[in-house]
């Protein structure tokens, strides 16, 4: 497994969506306490990446790299964020008119 830089040149709608994991878990106790524990120190994300109104040549690298890529590490810099993670879905295509709009899942640390 290596370690791959997303490509450049591809921006992220602006209705994908990022999910941060928490650092704690909470159990709650028999006598209906909460109690939370520490789970990692480090910070995760799930980012539902899409990339919206794309060329056919730019759909075709966008899945070129994903086909290429997907079991590897992928390093993203996203509005200034620096990511290690991986791909951890399907990608889905679809089309709006001649344009192509794509998405996936993007699981990593927040490094």
């Amino acid at each position: 497994m290596a370690t791959v830089v997303f490509p450049t040149g591809y921006n992220l709608t602006r209705d994908s969506s990022f999910r941060n994991a928490s650092t704690e878990q909470f159990d709650v106790m028999s006598d209906g306490a909460p109690r939370s524990r520490t789970v990692t120190s480090k910070r995760y994300v799930t980012i539902n990446c899409r990339f919206n109104a794309l060329y056919r040549a730019e759909k075709d690298t966008l899945e070129a790299f994903i086909y290429a890529n997907s079991a590897n590490t992928i390093t993203w810099t996203i509005d200034g964020i620096n990511y290690s993670g991986r791909i951890v879905s399907d990608h889905q295509t679809s089309m709006t008119g001649i344009l192509f709009n794509i998405s996936f899942d993007f699981y990593a640390e927040i490094i």
